[in-house]
């Protein structure tokens, strides 16, 4: 216990150099030497947060902490946890450096919020450390939060602070499972995001919306009473004049369409896909085949809108702007991957709907395919692109009640080359889930 509080001494000691150095100015971070070793605070920081993270799990100190919240619930003070997520909060913030690189590139924005490999910083081990208070603690520990961010809303200039307490936020309620908690205290969090959309900091009323919506999908008694209306609100935002803004809200769409009724979000499953639409229209090939992440992050919500009422692939242009998008990343795995299984849904999903609409999804798209399965079309093609068209023709083949269409079936001529293909592929990713197709898949 001794170590653990003198750990949190220091932590405590270097809020202020901390804040100056990374937050403040743009102190160069994760420095090291000729060879090798860490020289900079920030690495020092994340030794310590984590070490703090690992004493939560020592008897002695988990016994101790729990005695002083029972004590500070009986005396009416504040609690420990209080006073340490008000810590973590300064090394939570996002630094000077990594918000100017994720304003002059979204994608990087986009990696460090969604993808696992991303670096480990001091944000992260704070995120993880309030993750652990809310397994331990949960109640306190939302309440801790309201505590702080109600407190710093009446601040001038707290901007990147009551991003950091939204954040932590995010990642307490991301690993919420099955756990009632208070409808008030809900609702007051869900206000404050209201505010913050306001905001002129665009990475605060980003960070508003993705609260807003992971608040909702975790609160039934928000569902109900405020889901729709923020699910609104958060498309219109999609307008924003920051693209960090905008792919925040596209990503949020995801919660939202998880969370409320199909019945209540249907009505919205066009406004969703015109949002899409129009973010589209004002990105290039280039600028897409570049965005790895922000292209499989679109992917997602476009694919979440369409299988709402996979009838909008037959009558609407979903379908094909999944397709538009997907097309400038598909040498890349997870994108195909996706691209693949999404298709597979739909085929499935309108082959339910019966001959006439699955005769209709066949027309609407079988040009594409047809031109992709000319045999001279191979010659330059990348194997992942390969792969993710013959599946997507598999697919397509596998679920038909009716007779395709001519122009689709490749002829006898070009069969022989499609399981070259095939075979060539397995050879060369014999590990791969998605490219393992066999002689069988092909159900022309």
């Amino acid at each position: 216990m001794t170590l653990f509080s003198k750990t949190w001494e220091e932590l405590s000691d270097l809020q202020p150099m901390y804040q100056s150095s990374y937050i403040d100015d743009s102190e160069d971070s994760r420095g090291e030497d000729a060879d090798g070793l860490q020289y900079t605070l920030d690495f020092l920081i994340l030794e310590e947060l984590d070490f703090l993270q690992a004493c939560f799990r020592a008897p002695p100190v988990a016994k101790e902490l729990s005695a002083q919240l029972q004590t500070a619930a009986t005396q009416n003070t504040t609690s420990w946890i209080v006073t340490l997520l008000r810590l973590t909060t300064t090394y939570a913030q996002i630094t000077n450096e990594d918000e100017a690189t994720w304003e002059t590139d979204t994608n990087v924005f986009v990696e460090e919020e969604t993808s696992v490999l991303a670096n480990y910083t001091s944000r992260a081990s704070c995120g993880d450390l309030a993750v652990k208070l809310g397994e331990k603690h949960s109640e306190e520990t939302i309440s801790a939060v309201l505590t702080i961010l109600t407190a710093l809303q009446s601040i001038p200039g707290s901007e990147k602070e009551q991003e950091a307490v939204l954040y932590l936020l995010c990642q307490v309620l991301l690993e919420w499972e099955d756990k009632a908690w208070s409808e008030d205290v809900a609702m007051q969090l869900l206000k404050c995001c209201q505010r913050v959309m306001k905001e002129e900091n665009i990475f605060l009323r980003a960070r508003g919306h993705t609260a807003a919506s992971i608040l909702i999908k975790t609160s039934e008694a928000l569902q109900s009473s405020n889901g729709i209306s923020m699910m609104e609100s958060t498309l219109q935002s999609t307008g924003d004049g920051s693209e960090v803004v905008q792919i925040a809200c596209i990503k949020t769409m995801q919660n939202y369409l998880s969370a409320l009724p199909k019945a209540a979000t249907k009505p919205l499953q066009s406004t969703v896909i015109n949002t899409i639409v129009q973010w589209h229209t004002t990105k290039t090939m280039k600028e897409l085949a570049e965005s790895r992440d922000i292209v499989m992050t679109v992917l997602e919500t476009l694919r979440d809108a369409i299988l709402l009422d996979t009838t909008v692939c037959v009558s609407g242009e979903g379908l094909s702007l999944f397709f538009s998008i997907g097309s400038t990343a598909a040498v890349d795995f997870q994108v195909a991957d996706l691209v693949g299984e999404t298709f597979e849904e739909i085929c499935e999903s309108v082959k339910d709907l019966g001959q006439e609409a699955y005769s209709q999804l066949c027309e609407k798209i079988v040009s594409s395919l047809a031109a992709g399965l000319d045999v001279n079309s191979y010659k330059d093609e990348n194997p992942v692109a390969i792969a993710s068209h013959l599946a997507l023709s598999s697919s397509l083949s596998a679920n038909s009640i009716v007779s395709l269409p001519p122009t689709y079936c490749p002829h006898s001529a070009s069969m022989p080359f499609h399981l070259c293909q095939l075979d060539s592929l397995q050879q060369s990713y014999p590990n791969s889930r998605h490219i393992y197709y066999n002689r069988t898949t092909l159900h022309f």
